[in-house]
């Protein structure tokens, strides 16, 4: 069993997403529509770099979020987990949900819980000069 104190860290961080929406709530329409892209990853290829508990940070996002109902809706919040969270279907979910399906005065969340990587950037992007993200 997972220890209480690894368990409260995701209830913390979900609770500070959802105190920033409300300090930012009173300058929003009181109709407005939540919007999320939820992303966790803790099964990688191999076993030497999966995670615990990503998966379960981007489920009780998802459920904070829902608890909510007045603005978010299992309509409106996507979750990818594990080998459903591919680039290809992580860039179809933003587009869908932050696309075409909001309106002026929604809110828009993108939530990931997983590893990020550098690697040698080929394009010659700005910023960084030699290194190139990898999701």
């Amino acid at each position: 069993m997972r220890d209480r104190a690894r368990r409260e860290v995701p209830l913390a961080r979900a609770a500070a997403v959802l105190a920033v929406l409300a300090f930012a709530a009173p300058s929003l329409a009181q109709d407005w529509t939540g919007h999320a892209v939820v992303v966790g990853i803790s099964d990688y290829p191999g076993t030497v770099n999966d995670l615990d508990w990503c998966d379960d940070d981007a489920r009780e996002m998802r459920d904070t979020l829902l608890s909510d109902a007045t603005h978010w809706s299992t309509d409106n919040v996507r979750i990818l987990l594990d080998d459903e969270a591919v680039y290809g279907a992580i860039e179809t979910a933003l587009s869908e949900e932050f696309g075409e399906a909001t309106e002026p005065g929604d809110v828009c969340l993108f939530f990931f819980s997983g590893h990020g990587t550098e690697t040698a950037d080929a394009g010659g992007g700005a910023g960084d000069e030699d290194v190139g993200d990898n999701y």
